[in-house]
């Protein structure tokens, strides 16, 4: 039986593949949230002491500060991100690199663009300079614009926290999934759970496009016993979320309500 490599480890290694061979010149769009590993991947851009970035040279402190000259980040102000941020963004795309072959565009909140700034980053990504790589991050596909997705390489995050192994998770989850209701004592419980249900339907979702993207595999999709569309697990996925954004204040037995009539 092969045994298989940690996730984050793959990733890693790709983009490590993707640096040897010179094609980090690209617009990626990064699903998930996971701001740690997003740090390692772009401290590994950077790094010239190792591929996975070596978090003590001077590139690599700077990354992880924010303040690399290669590197701009623009995020949703205070919920939107607006024209300006995409002006800035291209005016510094333009520029020549300072330390490191490339200029690192990082676009955080994805899903939160205003229509003109929409616009005006869609010139962006079609035209982007040959010295660019572009990363959008967001924490889910769902309000990513159809023309955004269509023109970025899609790469989904594993969990930041813990991977999903816990058999007793594993099986309230699937029998969750069943249509059977879950008590909960405490609410960290019931955060706990919702967490372990959004990572296990995530990983189901990735599953189903391996075929495009060999990053994309998880044993943890396992667990989902019962025969979803593609459509229905992301409407579930999106109900999840909004109940997680709440999850300290909302009911539970209400919580699990609004989940099951998605499933």
């Amino acid at each position: 039986m092969t045994q298989q490599i940690p996730q984050t480890e793959r990733l890693l290694k790709y983009f490590s593949l993707l640096k040897q061979r010179k094609r980090l010149n690209q617009s990626m769009l990064f699903v998930g949230d996971n701001e740690e590993l997003m740090l390692r991947i772009l401290q590994g851009f950077a790094c010239e002491v190792s591929s996975f970035g070596c978090g003590t040279c001077w590139d690599c402190r700077k990354m992880a500060e924010g303040r690399h000259p290669d590197l701009k980040i623009i995020a949703p102000d205070p919920h939107t991100i607006k024209i300006q941020s995409i002006r800035e963004s291209r005016e510094f795309l333009s520029l020549r690199s300072f330390r490191i072959p490339l200029k690192i565009l990082k676009v955080n909140g994805g899903e939160c663009f205003s229509a003109e700034a929409a616009n005006a980053f869609l010139k962006t990504l079609e035209e982007p300079p040959g010295h660019s790589c572009i990363m959008v991050c967001a924490a889910h596909t769902e309000g990513i614009l159809p023309t955004i997705l269509s023109r970025c390489r899609k790469v989904f995050l594993p969990e930041e926290v813990r991977e999903v192994g816990a058999a007793q998770e594993a099986s309230d989850v699937a029998s969750f999934l069943r249509g059977h209701r879950k008590k909960f004592k405490k609410r960290q419980e019931f955060m706990e759970f919702l967490r372990c249900m959004i990572q296990c339907v995530h990983a189901h979702l990735c599953a189903r496009y391996r075929k495009n993207n060999s990053l994309r595999e998880s044993g943890d999709c396992e667990i989902i016993l019962r025969s979803y569309t593609t459509e229905r697990l992301m409407a579930l996925e999106a109900g999840m979320l909004r109940v997680a954004a709440a999850a300290d204040t909302v009911n539970m037995n209400l919580a699990q309500n609004i989940i099951q009539s998605k499933i």
